[in-house]
């Protein structure tokens, strides 16, 4: 049976001191509190020596089972120097935190509207880094972690990057003075460093076939959105408002409402998109080509196919597929960029693509971009992948 502590009482100097035994203090270290008169320290000790009583009384009939428990966390804490208590404390604290955060998307309501004096560009950036964080909408912010934020910002292009950075840690400083988070999450986010002016990022043909083989084995209602996105080289905002009554039988029409650029313009169809396309249309043709929840899924096949992405949905898989190693960030624009790039390589002229990509630059800066990026076996490869592993016969995937 264990000793009952002793609570002595000194005088030290001026004060009047009670030793505390570390045996149930919270910090599991002895402690001394000091009191300025006799009177104060022995009340202290009668207080302590009472509640002890209690404690004893409940401890008395603890349950073998959860003595078993309390014995097994006390031995796993050992190592780290930690007791059982302070362990049970500090997990206290953590559910107060929590108790007191909000999801970021209350977060981000109560910062726009406290910003609302800002000029409009500083706004309009804001809201472009909101976009990038609403994966995380309903996680409190006490709860979201720097790798969360950094996959959420990553846009590929260091500048952009640093953007969104910036915007995330005013919103999070914000957060943390209305003690919904702690202070410091951005700071642990590393800053990118810049890259050569007009470089570029692509996938390589195994990448491509693993994105699409991550659909066709676990989200196929994406195939149609994957497939225009890599052999049409529609851009993503674009992809996310087409329709199907804009798909046609010679090529891609994208309307003007939809055109980052507000042009109209067409994009023709090739075998190998004819061949991903086959047996997709829905019969409706005011439904999007991208299926619902788009976003998600895009997110899960690109985990899927091994690049480092948070991805949610895949939470919801059974049984739960086995992950690659993820190593590489997503590369912004890399569908787009492997497209272009493929599309030189494979025989398209910078004219054809000018217009089919809806550049409004001139000529030479798409040359600088996408000529020589990919090598004419790549490009071949890259335009005779076809759906469940056929190969398609075409002009540019014939050496």
């Amino acid at each position: 049976m264990p000793r009952r502590p002793k609570f002595d009482i000194a005088k030290d100097r001026s004060e009047w001191v009670v030793n505390v035994p570390a045996s149930i203090t919270p910090s599991g270290k002895r402690e001394r509190r000091y009191f300025t008169t006799k009177k104060d320290a022995l009340d202290e000790a009668t207080k302590l020596r009472e509640g002890y009583h209690d404690y004893g009384t409940r401890a008395a009939v603890i349950s073998p089972a959860l003595a078993e428990v309390a014995v097994r966390a006390e031995e796993r804490l050992c190592p780290y120097g930690v007791t059982l208590e302070v362990a049970v404390n500090d997990y206290l604290t953590i559910l107060e935190e929590r108790s007191r955060s909000v999801p970021l998307a209350t977060a981000v309501e109560a910062w726009l509207a406290s910003k609302s004096s800002l000029r409009k560009k500083t706004l309009s950036g804001y809201r472009y880094t909101v976009k990038r964080l609403e994966g995380l909408a309903d996680c409190l912010m006490s709860d979201i972690t720097p790798e969360q934020v950094e996959e959420a910002i990553d846009s590929g292009t260091p500048s952009m990057f640093e953007a969104h950075r910036r915007n995330a840690r005013a919103l999070f400083q914000f957060a943390a003075k209305k003690g919904w988070c702690e202070p410091g999450v951005i700071q642990k986010v590393e800053p990118r460093a810049p890259t050569q002016q007009g470089e570029i990022t692509t996938l390589s043909p195994k990448e491509v076939r693993a994105i699409l083989q991550a659909a066709e084995g676990y989200y196929p209602d994406s195939i149609p959105a994957f497939a225009i996105a890599f052999f049409a080289g529609v851009r993503s905002a674009e992809l996310g408002r087409l329709r199907w009554r804009e798909v046609k039988d010679d090529g891609i029409e994208v309307p003007w409402e939809t055109a980052k650029k507000k042009r109209r313009r067409f994009v023709p169809m090739n075998p190998t998109l004819k061949a991903w396309l086959k047996g997709w249309d829905p019969g409706d043709d005011e439904l999007l080509v991208v299926p619902s929840n788009w976003r998600e899924k895009s997110r899960a096949v690109r985990r899927l196919a091994g690049f480092k992405i948070s991805a949610r949905l895949l939470n919801d898989l059974d049984p739960a597929p086995e992950l690659p190693t993820a190593t590489q960030s997503w590369p912004q624009n890399a569908i787009r960029h492997t497209h272009a790039s493929a599309a030189i390589a494979g025989g398209t002229t910078v004219d054809e693509l000018e217009f089919a990509f809806g550049h409004t630059q001139r000529a030479g800066v798409l040359r600088e971009h996408y000529v020589g990026v990919y090598s004419k076996k790549d490009a071949i490869a890259f335009w005779s992948m076809g759906p469940k592993g056929t190969k398609i016969q075409t002009t540019r995937a014939v050496a």
